[in-house]
Formats: C-alpha cells, sequence, structure tokens
C-alpha cells in the first residue's frame, strides 16, 4: 500500500486507506508487546520476534525471519508515507517500533548463524533450525524458497555479510537451478525474487538474466506460457496450481528491474538487458513506465555502424539526483563518445553513462570502442 502511494502520489487514496494501514501496524506492535511480555518463558535467540504460523505450509507457530521481516518493513514504510500526509505523530511512532523490531531480528541473525560443513549458514528459523534440517542441510527445499524471501523483505540487507550467507546457500548448497529456485525435482521460480533484486543490488546482472531465462524455460507451461508453483525439472508438468497470478507477477517485476529500477535517489536504466536485445537493427524501448520518481520513458536504438542512439524522457515529478544507463553491446564493446543534445559534458566510463539532475527529454549520440 505504501508503494502504491509512492507510484502513483495519490493522496486522497492514502488518506481513505490509512485507518485500514494504522489497523494492521497496530495489530503488529500489539502482537510484538505480547511476545516480549513472554520473553521469559521464550529462547532468548527469538527476543522480539513474533511466534505465529507464518505461511500455510508449515503447520504450527514459528518464529522465523522472513515473516518478521516483512512485518518490520511493513511498519517502517508506513511511517515514511503517512508523515506525507500530516500523520507526523503516528509516522514517528511507527518508525520507532520499526526501528526496535529491525535491532531485535538482527540481533536475533547474528546470534543464530552457525557453521555446516564449512559454510557459515543464516537460519531461517533461528531456535529450531527446521527449514534447513528439513532440507537435510542444503537449500533445496522450503529454505531455499523462503531465505530470498528474507532477502525480498530486505533483513538482511542486500549489502550486510549476512545477506551473503543466503545467497551462498542458495548457490552452492543446491536451492537454483538455472537461476530459478529449486524445490525438490521441481522448480518455484517465483520464490527467487529477492535472489534476483540481490543479484541486481550487487551488480550481478548475469544471474538475474539467468533468472529470467530459466524462469521461462523451466517456470512455465509449454504452450500457454502460465507460470505456477512447483513445475516438474524434466517433463515440464505444472497443473498443479495454475494458473498462478504471483508467479508471473514476480517473473515481470524482474523484467521490469531489469530494464529501470530505483536505488534511493539513484534511477538505473539498462542495468541487465541481454546484450542480443541491442545488436544492430533491434530497438529496446519504455513507455510512460510508473516509477518511484514519475513517469519514464526511453529507447536504445542500435545502427548499422554500431553507435547507438539514447532517446530519454525522465521523471519530473521527483528528479533522481543521478540517472544511470547502462549499454551492455552485444561484442561487449565500451563506450568512446556521448555527445548529448543541449546538456552538456555527459560522464561516462565502460558500459555506463550517469547524468546528473536531468529534468527535460534528452537526446544522446553513442559510439564505442
Amino acid at each position: 500500500m505504501s508503494e502504491h502511494y509512492r507510484i502513483t502520489r495519490d493522496a486522497d487514496w492514502l488518506r481513505r486507506v490509512a485507518p485500514k494501514m494504522l489497523a494492521m501496524c497496530n495489530w503488529i506492535i500489539e502482537q510484538r508487546r505480547l511476545t516480549l511480555a513472554q520473553a521469559a518463558t521464550q529462547p532468548a535467540i527469538t527476543k522480539g520476534l513474533i511466534r505465529y504460523r507464518p505461511y500455510a505450509d508449515l503447520l504450527h507457530p514459528a518464529a522465523d525471519y522472513f515473516s518478521n521481516g516483512y512485518l518490520c518493513k511493513g511498519l517502517a514504510a508506513a511511517a515514511g508515507v503517512l508523515a506525507e500526509i500530516g500523520m507526523k505523530d503516528e509516522a514517528a511512532r511507527l518508525q520507532r517500533e520499526s526501528d526496535s523490531y529491525r535491532k531485535d531480528i538482527s540481533t536475533s541473525m547474528d546470534a543464530a548463524a552457525f557453521k555446516n560443513s564449512g559454510m557459515k549458514i543464516l537460519p531461517a528459523i533461528p531456535d529450531t533450525l527446521e527449514l534447513w534440517k528439513e532440507s537435510d542441510g542444503s537449500a533445496n527445499g522450503y529454505y531455499g524458497i523462503i531465505a530470498p524471501c528474507m532477502l525480498e523483505a530486505g533483513l538482511p540487507a542486500w549489502n550486510d555479510p549476512k545477506a551473503a550467507m543466503l545467497v551462498d546457500a542458495l548457490e552452492h548448497r543446491g536451492g537454483l537451478t538455472v537461476g530459478v529456485s529449486r524445490f525438490h525435482d521441481l522448480v518455484d521460480h517465483a520464490y527467487a525474487y529477492g535472489y534476483w533484486m540481490n543479484r541486481l543490488q550487487r551488480d550481478d546482472v548475469k544471474k538475474a538474466i539467468l533468472g529470467l531465462y530459466g524462469s521461462m524455460a523451466f517456470g512455465m507451461s509449454r504452450g500457454t506460457y502460465a507460470a505456477v508453483e512447483c513445475t516438474a525439472i524434466r517433463t515440464g508438468e505444472n497443473y498443479w496450481t495454475l494458473p498462478h497470478t504471483y508467479s508471473n507477477t514476480q517473473q515481470l517485476r524482474l523484467l521490469r528491474n531489469m530494464l529501470l529500477r530505483e536505488e534511493g535517489d539513484k534511477l538505473w536504466i539498462g542495468q541487465a538487458i541481454p546484450r542480443p536485445w541491442l545488436d544492430r537493427g533491434k530497438r529496446v524501448a519504455v513507455t510512460a513506465a510508473p516509477t518511484l520518481f514519475g513517469p519514464v520513458s526511453f529507447s536504445l536504438n542500435p545502427r548499422a555502424d554500431g553507435s547507438m542512439q539514447v532517446h530519454l524522457e525522465p521523471p519530473t515529478r521527483s528528479v533522481p539526483g543521478e540517472i544511470i544507463i547502462r549499454l551492455r553491446h552485444p561484442e561487449h564493446l565500451k563506450i568512446n563518445t556521448a555527445k548529448a543534445d543541449g546538456a552538456g559534458q555527459v560522464k561516462f566510463a565502460g558500459e555506463t553513462l550517469r547524468l546528473q539532475r536531468v529534468t527535460g527529454p534528452l537526446n544522446l549520440e553513442v559510439t564505442f570502442k
């Protein structure tokens, strides 16, 4: 709901739904209060974590990281937007609760990491390690689909060493098949989204691209291109949960972020476009795409002589501090020159253009070497 407001800036809508958002936030805060009141009867390592059934397949309550991470993130997100419609006292209260919650989760994670066969592992459920045990000490099972959810929730943050533990377990303990989440002999690619985003945040773009193609090759029905939970890797059977909008949506979210992605006050364009898409005679274009800064349009037009024309219509509702344009040349060439019409000097290095405080449409002529 907070992200919907940040994309649309529909303050009237936010005022209408704010009471519901507050009701949800107050439920989280009350559950935390009850949890902390019972701390003496719970394992110390789960202090401050709400203990309940976090998802449908887990039949008993657990103090897990991924759902507690989402709840903590929700408090912070609500605090950020409610302040913008004048609810500053409520926003400050929610932010204090979120900060305290985050501290408890981070403290628990620091204490819960353990060594397994020479690798440091961050569990999903700290007091029982049950998802790790269910997968027989691997990421091929429930641990492998929950770990990316922890990354998506941002607890741990993408650049926290604890996030690297999750990624290492996925990549080296059987949690992935061609860039998508593996669940025993099935792929469950929707749950890889947090892993894909972590790879984009780390600028490890090849693994995000692999995730897109792996999703299409192994995560979708052969004839109707519908994605589901649990597609059989060898046969492609996936009739159990057709149709499954969550899986298709996560796949589309990945594609969107490969094309354009917000990162703080920066806007990335073309960070992970597959190189063949920018071959001569082809074109990549996005029109009026919603972003946190406002609508964005751009086109990348490779020419027969090997140069490329870039057209940008930047967001103007909120001007990004920097727009970063990645031109992934199909022949791995680097930028040689970049000339803009009326925008002064353009900074570039390698495959990347950097533009500061662009407030109007822009055309760039780019050559490569």
